[in-house]
């Protein structure tokens, strides 16, 4: 292991160490799933700078599609993927701020780019962003940083732990996680239905299941899932 990736581990051990939390299943769950998440602990942010098409994900490349699918629909004009190229403040922004999305990015704004995902579990959007500020603000930890005017601050291991741990809400792949062994109720995905609680029904576009429980620190998620999807949001495999 390098020592940029022994760095994220060790900072995520500490943070283990100071929730209340002990059952060592647990933790092998949230290592091996940000393990996934961040490549083995050496990506600590989304790449947008590609100087072919050829070299985008298929992910993003269908999303461009449905994005220009939406805009001809409404009588505008589609965007040429060349143009995106070598070009990542655009390629984040015509991906991740287009109208409606799910991430709570203001369209015609730099949101994308600015909330692009960060961090070892590598929060993406305005929405996620706000959550982990106001959770750190309930919780009184990293008093004066607002991670809104400086989302650039995930970069740091010990941030990016505490992150990861503290949100009382997750995103499709749940890791927050003290629910995982003794599920107690369940939600369905806020990026497809807006934290719309019900009882152990699954994400209306992904089919997890969302289950909750409350810890010392704060509310902990997990969702199982029976097959290998994108690790960010409701977005179905390739």
């Amino acid at each position: 292991m390098a020592y940029y990736q022994a760095e994220q581990v060790k900072a995520l051990l500490q943070e283990w160490d100071r929730v209340e939390e002990t059952d060592p299943r647990i933790l092998a769950y949230i290592l091996g799933s940000i393990s996934y998440d961040s490549a083995d602990f050496t990506r600590s942010s989304e790449n947008f700078s590609y100087s072919a098409v050829s070299q985008l994900p298929q992910k993003w490349r269908d999303r461009i599609d449905e994005n220009n699918a939406r805009l001809v629909a409404a009588d505008q004009s589609p965007v040429d993927v060349n143009s995106l190229l070598n070009h990542p403040k655009e390629l984040a922004n015509f991906m991740l701020a287009y109208e409606g999305n799910d991430f709570g990015n203001q369209p015609g704004t730099d949101d994308g780019w600015l909330f692009r995902p960060r961090g070892m579990y590598q929060l993406v959007g305005r929405e996620q962003y706000q959550e982990a500020q106001d959770q750190m603000q309930r919780l009184g930890e990293l008093q004066g940083l607002d991670l809104l005017t400086l989302p650039d601050a995930l970069w740091d291991a010990k941030i990016s732990a505490m992150v990861t741990l503290l949100l009382p809400t997750s995103d499709c792949t749940g890791i927050r996680t003290a629910g995982y062994l003794h599920p107690t109720t369940a939600e369905r995905c806020s990026s497809c239905s807006r934290i719309a609680r019900t009882t152990g029904q699954p994400c209306a576009r992904c089919k997890r299941i969302w289950r909750i429980q409350a810890t010392p620190r704060g509310s902990m998620h997990v969702v199982r899932c029976s097959s290998r999807v994108s690790r960010k949001r409701c977005i179905r495999p390739n």
